[in-house]
């Protein structure tokens, strides 16, 4: 990953209006090429934060490059769960889902019947029964 990449990927724990300061207490390095998940580096940093009490803030290096700096407070339980994502609380939205067509395929060797609301890589799925029958027939209804 480039390094704006990096830093959008972990923009919800750098702090932008820190800057390295003359010195920084510690560093955390990131591999580009294999970067870790943002839960898996929050948890990393809530350990490093945890071994070494009079570290404030930590800076995020990848070849290098600071990428940004993640202060202790960064790394601690929001006060709601759902402010750990970009989409929001993760709650169901009020009223009843109207946007959605139940597609019917059978089996045209078994006549078993699968419904379902949307398709996973856009291909009819396997035959649930007997998946060497192959692929479904999608139906109208």
């Amino acid at each position: 990953m480039r390094l704006d990449e990096l830093r959008h990927r972990y923009r919800t724990l750098i702090d932008p209006s820190a800057g390295p300061g003359p010195h920084t207490p510690a560093s955390f390095r990131i591999d580009p090429a294999d970067p870790p998940l943002r839960g898996d580096l929050r948890a990393s940093l809530t350990e490093l934060f945890a071994r070494e009490p009079g570290i404030d803030a930590v800076a995020l290096v990848a070849d290098g490059t600071t990428i940004g700096l993640v202060p202790r407070d960064a790394t601690g339980d929001p006060e709601e769960p759902g402010l750990r994502s970009d989409g929001g609380t993760g709650g169901p939205l009020p009223g009843y889902a109207t946007g959605y067509e139940l597609l019917y395929f059978t089996c045209p060797q078994c006549t078993g019947l699968q419904v379902l609301t949307h398709l996973d890589d856009g291909e009819p799925p396997l035959c649930a029964r007997v998946p060497e029958h192959g692929r479904v027939t999608r139906v109208d209804r």
